[in-house]
């Protein structure tokens, strides 16, 4: 029997939240725990009979959340650098528990938004290539998710007629949500693209003025100016940086251990010979 559109959404729904988790665990450096949640995830599409009951009581549900709750607590007193990490982790773990839960458009948007959550975290945490690819993966698949969310929830919600069940979409209706969500996903990639490559070098900031004051103490980021004598802006580092050896007109080297040369200056583009 095929599958209408409309109740093709619980299977896009756990593989966006499923992407998201692993997306993140991956850039934690913690796949394998990525792929246990994974494994949880399609035991509760297995275990789901109806959109009617759940899979566990709510009792332990709650009890679970809790629990993941107190974890993060006590994971980010003991540890305040890594909070988004374990703010992130909660956001995975529950919802791996709330695919367990009666499946409801409530719950079903809880947990877009956990996924979207999820998901930022991983970028915020690691920005390697395979971390990359999975968001590039998960962006379109997550868009299309949503917009089906919402022909969902208008179709099985507390408002929605009662009426016999819908008749497999048209082809045309798929394609459709599909050419919004690669016309969509398009605009975001030129959007980030153009921050990405305008927003570091500061380009087009005349335009509004400023986009921000200036910051204080050591930043990063692409800039063709600089502004020396200004304090805050170099950071103390010992790391080595260059290698230097000073000779004498007839080659003798003059470096010594009780000798010192200081170094200081900007590099420009162009020197007076």
């Amino acid at each position: 029997m095929a599958l209408t559109l409309v109740n093709s959404f619980p299977r896009w729904l756990a593989l966006t939240c499923a992407l998201g988790v692993f997306a993140f665990f991956v850039a934690d450096e913690n796949a394998i725990v990525g792929l246990v949640a994974i494994v949880l995830v399609g035991l509760a599409r297995r275990l789901v009979k109806d959109e009617a009951h759940g899979v566990l009581p709510q009792w332990l549900l709650n009890l679970l959340v809790l629990a993941a709750a107190a974890w993060t607590a006590m994971r980010a007193i003991e540890q305040p650098e890594n909070f988004v990490e374990s703010l992130a982790a909660l956001c995975a773990w529950v919802q791996v528990v709330k695919f367990y839960e009666r499946p409801t458009p409530r719950n079903h948007a809880q947990l877009l938004t956990l996924s979207v959550f999820t998901v930022i975290a991983a970028l915020l945490t690691s920005n390697s290539l395979p971390v990359g690819l999975m968001i590039a993966v998960y962006i379109p698949v997550a868009v299309f998710t949503i917009l089906l969310f919402q022909i969902h929830a208008g179709l099985r919600g507390p408002g929605a007629p009662r009426q016999t069940p819908a008749a497999p979409a048209p082809p045309t209706a798929r394609r459709g949500l599909w050419r919004l969500t690669f016309g969509a996903t398009a605009v975001m990639w030129v959007g980030a693209l153009a921050v990405y490559l305008l927003v570091p070098r500061g380009l087009g900031s005349d335009f509004i003025n400023d986009w921000s004051s200036p910051g204080v103490g050591a930043s990063m980021g692409f800039s063709e100016q600089v502004a020396l004598g200004r304090s805050g802006e170099l950071e103390d580092n010992d790391a080595a940086a260059l290698d230097l050896s000073v000779f004498d007109e007839v080659g003798r080297n003059l470096g010594s251990s009780d000798r010192a040369f200081l170094l200081r200056g900007a590099a420009l583009e162009d020197y007076d010979a």
